[in-house]
């Protein structure tokens, strides 16, 4: 018998989350910064015996490998463990996708949703913070894309505008600055606003930029050079 899973079964609490600063640099490099399977099983022999890592840290991520797979297999008890060792980790992720905090507690339910459901495919050969982090983007991409089919483009005053391209003597507060840049960034599409994001937000280089979006390297770096671009021409023009 199929069993449907609910959120309210890992009992998610709101994660305590602060505002991320923003700054302002060059144009050219954008202001932003502080916006069960075999495989598990012989993963978790393999951290058990290895000897290259420390013991401490051999036996914790022994340990969360072993919560895996009995998550794998039904535990909801298991994966409860494992959403409020991450909880945090994926609030914070997914305030790069909306300042909304209802809409950021929704996210951080879908990701562990679809997680839980995408759980047979994770395999162990990573940490399990790098696939968790990949459904985060893959559900906050989606989000992206659902609200640009519905919301307006947002409209910037003058000030804004000057304010954004360092040609105001007052200072703007970190929060301003934050609500600024996140302003100019939804005025791109969802994929030139996501390689920004992991780049200079989430400092990935590209090579991880890639690996979370799901795109090649090659097309990471052709896809972040044409958004520079365009953010360039905005800053500089007040339009695309």
């Amino acid at each position: 018998m199929q069993t449907t899973m609910r959120i309210d079964d890992f009992c998610l609490t709101r994660p305590r989350l602060c505002f991320w600063a923003g700054r302002f640099v060059d144009l050219a490099s954008v202001a932003m910064v502080d916006l069960v399977s075999s495989e598990v099983r012989s993963a978790i022999m393999a951290s058990n015996s290895s000897e290259s890592v420390e013991a401490g840290f051999s036996t914790e991520r022994a340990n969360e490998l072993a919560e895996l797979a009995a998550a794998q297999r039904g535990d909801g008890e298991a994966y409860r463990k494992i959403v409020e060792r991450y909880q945090s980790l994926i609030g914070t992720q997914m305030r790069r996708f909306t300042r909304d905090m209802a809409e950021r507690d929704a996210l951080v339910q879908d990701v562990f949703v679809e997680a839980y459901f995408s759980l047979s495919s994770f395999r162990g050969r990573s940490p399990f913070e790098h696939w968790l982090r990949k459904v985060a983007v893959r559900v906050g991409y989606r989000f992206w894309n659902s609200r640009a089919r519905t919301r307006a483009t947002p409209q910037l005053s003058d000030e804004q505008w000057e304010q954004l391209r360092g040609s105001v003597a007052e200072p703007v507060t970190n929060s301003a600055a934050a609500e600024l840049v996140q302003e100019l960034l939804e005025m791109l599409t969802p994929p030139d606003r996501l390689v920004l994001t992991l780049i200079y937000l989430d400092g990935c280089t590209m090579a991880e930029a890639a690996e979370r979006a799901g795109w090649t390297t090659i097309g990471t770096k052709v896809r972040a050079s044409r958004a520079r671009k365009k953010l360039r021409d905005l800053l500089e023009g007040g339009a695309l």
